[in-house]
């Protein structure tokens, strides 16, 4: 009911009355009831910009993630990556960034050394998914190279092994976003050779405009110099033709 409900309500409302009730059902003694509120968790990420009531959200995902309780939980953590590829795309990109990409690493790491295969292939299956959804999104370089990148390759490995028809998609989403990588680091370089070229450019220029300005200035004297002495002759001329 809060998943449908929330999407009409206004952040002062979710902050004040749906937030709050989330996090008390967590604080229950069923793990299935805490583990139903992660879809809800995840819609206030897609629908509210408000950073505080984000940061609470966060810290409470952060709590099903990295609490020791939790470690074993198979179903949660389908359900964290089942609501990660769903809200991640229209999730706040820095959310996104900070957050969701890191923990998708880290499952996606964690679940090369999982040794029940059935539980291994799940959550392969459900990564598979959430990197699908997260591929058409814009990610900065340093995410890309520190936890998108890596997740997909620890995906690899498992579908290697599980599923060979999926690890040649993910063959090519890996290949894609070396491209991706690779290709912003030559526009940085031509960019900066770029930015070089110009300083270089306008210090010759400025250089240049300044020699000429010594070379017109010092014409200028020189000219100045010839028209006194000019004038010097002259007035000597008239000054001994008078005597004469």
């Amino acid at each position: 009911m809060f998943e449908l409900v929330l999407r009409g309500m206004s952040e002062a409302l979710v902050d004040r009355r749906a937030a709050p009730a989330l996090i008390t059902l967590c604080s229950g003694p069923e793990f299935s009831v805490r583990i139903s509120t992660i879809p809800a968790f995840g819609t206030i990420m897609e629908t509210v910009t408000q950073k505080e009531l984000l940061e609470r959200v966060k810290m409470q995902l952060a709590s099903f993630l990295e609490d020791p309780q939790y470690q074993d939980q198979h179903s949660l953590h389908m359900e964290i990556i089942r609501t990660f590829g769903r809200v991640g795309p229209n999730a706040e990109p820095r959310f996104r960034d900070d957050f969701v990409l890191p923990h998708l690493h880290k499952l996606a790491l964690g679940n090369n050394s999982q040794s029940v295969e059935s539980k291994r292939i799940d959550i392969a299956m459900q990564l598979f998914e959430a990197y699908s959804a997260l591929s058409c999104c814009f990610i900065s370089e340093d995410v890309m190279i520190n936890h998108f990148l890596p997740g997909l390759r620890c995906l690899r490995t498992d579908m290697e092994q599980l599923s060979p028809e999926h690890e040649v998609i993910l063959c090519s989403m890996v290949k894609e976003c070396e491209i991706k990588v690779e290709n912003r680091g030559m526009a940085d370089a031509q960019g900066s050779m770029s930015i070089a070229s110009s300083l270089v450019g306008e210090d010759a220029k400025t250089k240049f405009l300044s020699k000429m300005g010594q070379l017109t200035t010092s014409g200028a004297m020189l000219a100045n110099v010839f028209q006194r002495k000019k004038a010097r002759r002259s007035s000597l001329f008239i000054q001994f033709g008078e005597t004469k």
